[in-house]
């Protein structure tokens, strides 16, 4: 739990631009009813704040999927928000090499391309923000259950991508007839 309070600790205080992103999309990515991802343990934060709602899903492997429903606009105030919305529009994907050096590469998360106007400008996405993500993200891999959630989350949202590109470039049945 140390971990994760110094890893989000490390976010508080960065934004994907120089000025709070929210700001130019009137916070898109904290509208509507979704539901974010937590880390394993991140519950424990939310479970007891009236402004949350955590819900826990059992995957097809038979663990759970932690999930958050923000009750009330928490953009405002960056120290509250779960890990994944402080890191949003990024995503981390865990590779560990031969040598058990973990290697991090951030990709734009495919689940916000229809909310973030990033999407489309990827490159104003501050290296301060980039970088402080990595050492987030870096700090939380030392706990062997935090990397395995990053590694297959990641393999997750790769292969969530993976069949969107194949249903975008597969012609529709109907056009055949």
């Amino acid at each position: 739990m140390e971990k994760l309070r110094r890893a989000t600790k490390i976010l508080d205080a960065v934004t994907p631009l120089r000025i709070d992103c929210g700001r130019l999309c009137h916070a898109a990515c904290c509208k509507g009813e979704g539901e974010i991802w937590l880390l394993p343990g991140e519950e424990k934060l939310y479970a007891n704040n009236p402004g949350f709602t955590v819900k826990s899903y059992e995957t097809e492997q038979g663990t759970n999927s932690i999930h958050v429903i923000c009750k009330e606009n928490c953009w405002f105030n960056r120290e509250i928000r779960p890990f994944f919305c402080k890191i949003f529009p990024l995503y981390p994907l865990i590779m560990v090499d031969e040598y058990e050096r973990i290697r991090i590469r951030l990709v734009l998360d495919p689940r916000g391309g229809s909310l973030c106007p990033l999407f489309s400008r990827p490159e104003k996405i501050t290296r301060t923000f980039q970088k402080k993500v990595r050492l987030a993200v870096r700090l939380l891999c030392r706990d062997p259950e935090m990397l395995t959630f990053f590694r297959e989350s990641g393999d997750f949202l790769l292969a969530m991508e993976e069949l969107k590109q194949q249903l975008i470039s597969t012609e529709a049945p109907w056009e055949s007839l």
